[in-house]
């Protein structure tokens, strides 16, 4: 086991003084009355736009892994663009009523918003048009520089890594990891989460707004029914009820099928009987006499005198270690994954990382909703291994 430790302080952005052309803020798209767009460039001066973070990683446990390292981490960006595009549906008579005494309250400028419907989860109602929302969000960079500073370092190589992040490739490879991330970010940011955020603040705004109509000195936080979410109950006692339910359907389906075989069986035979002479039915009967004092005067394999004494004893022995070893493979630790990684030259080792089995596994495909699966894996390779031995002994 290892203490995992990640810290970051001291975070600082510089050179906000560089924003520059192309910039335009709130600016109304022709034949679009609610709509409005905003553009604002970074770091297009001499001088990078710069994010930077003092980061703590610390990875501890005995006395081979004893990874510490403190790091200035500083992010240089050159010539990053923004681009927002917004819907937003203003009241006209609220705008143009707006007092000044509330010029800084953002609750009141909210309030100016219409106010959208929303049900008892807090979501708005289906069909109807947001009165507020963010329409496109993108984000471009031209050029991301890297840059880390050792500050206290155990492992060896935190230096070259820097050097290696500087070079002209690395900055490349920096640079279009920045954009995907970027995409990624704004993809999720125009999703219904965000949203569903706005359109919350939005009812909420005229309560916490002075010379709204609305307004409580005390506004109450609006509470919402949650979301309806898979149950995330231990179902170690449904699966074991799955199991005894299955080997009892297993029992019956066994019974009853042996039982149908028989009457079908037994109702053949007495239909080919009626079509014999009596002769031969005589025939058969002393046949069958026959077969009965044989079987009186033999003996089962394991009291057979014929059979030499070792393997009339030891093939029992085999089955039952057989399965032992099932019980075995079953109940005990099936893998264990290690992890052995190597940061800036230094090496560790994090053992048992994750254990599995196969009773362990079973229960687990079972809580992930491979219910199916779970009786599959059950019935074969749980139940037939012992059922097959116990037939054979």
């Amino acid at each position: 086991k290892a203490n995992i430790q990640l810290k970051a302080s001291n975070l600082r952005i510089e050179n906000l003084d560089t924003a520059g052309d192309p910039l335009s803020l709130l600016q109304p798209i022709l034949n679009d009355p609610v709509a409005l767009n905003s553009t604002a460039s970074f770091g297009i001066a001499s001088e990078p736009l710069r994010i930077s973070v003092r980061m703590l990683i610390a990875l501890l446990g005995d006395d081979d892994m004893q990874l510490r390292n403190e790091v200035d981490i500083s992010l240089d960006l050159n010539s990053a663009t923004v681009i927002l595009a917004t819907l937003l549906r203003v009241s006209e008579e609220s705008f143009l009523t707006f007092p000044l005494r509330d010029v800084f309250n953002l609750n009141c400028w909210l309030a100016t918003i219409e106010t959208p419907t929303l049900d008892s989860r807090g979501v708005r109602i289906a069909g109807s048009e947001p009165s507020a929302a963010l329409t496109n969000l993108a984000v471009a960079i031209a050029r991301v520089g890297l840059n880390i500073t050792c500050v206290t370092c155990t492992s060896p190589e935190i230096e070259d890594l820097a050097v290696l992040l500087s070079s002209p490739e690395g900055i490349d490879d920096a640079t279009e990891a920045a954009n995907m991330v970027l995409n990624y970010v704004t993809t999720l940011l125009g999703g219904e989460f965000l949203q569903v955020k706005i359109d919350r603040m939005l009812n909420d705004a005229a309560q916490k707004c002075p010379h709204s109509e609305s307004y409580y000195e005390n506004p109450v936080e609006a509470k919402y029914a949650p979301f309806e979410s898979p149950d995330g109950k231990d179902d170690s006692i449904a699966f074991l009820v799955t199991i005894a339910i299955v080997m009892v359907c297993l029992a019956l389906a066994s019974v009853i099928l042996t039982s149908v075989i028989k009457r079908i069986v037994n109702r053949r035979n007495q239909a080919w009987l009626k079509t014999l002479p009596r002769s031969e039915i005589l025939s058969l009967h002393r046949e069958q006499a026959e077969e009965a004092k044989q079987n009186a005067r033999t003996q089962s394999m394991f009291t057979s005198t014929e059979i030499p004494v070792y393997t009339r004893y030891l093939v029992p022995v085999v089955l039952v270690v057989n399965i032992g070893f099932f019980l075995s493979g079953h109940l005990s630790l099936g893998a264990s994954v290690n992890i052995e990684a190597q940061f800036a030259g230094e090496a560790f080792t994090v053992s048992n990382f994750f254990d599995f089995s196969m009773a362990r596994s079973t229960v687990d495909i079972w809580n992930a909703g491979g219910k199916e699966l779970a009786i599959l894996i059950l019935i074969f390779s749980g139940i037939w291994p012992y059922m097959k031995q116990l037939i054979t002994l």
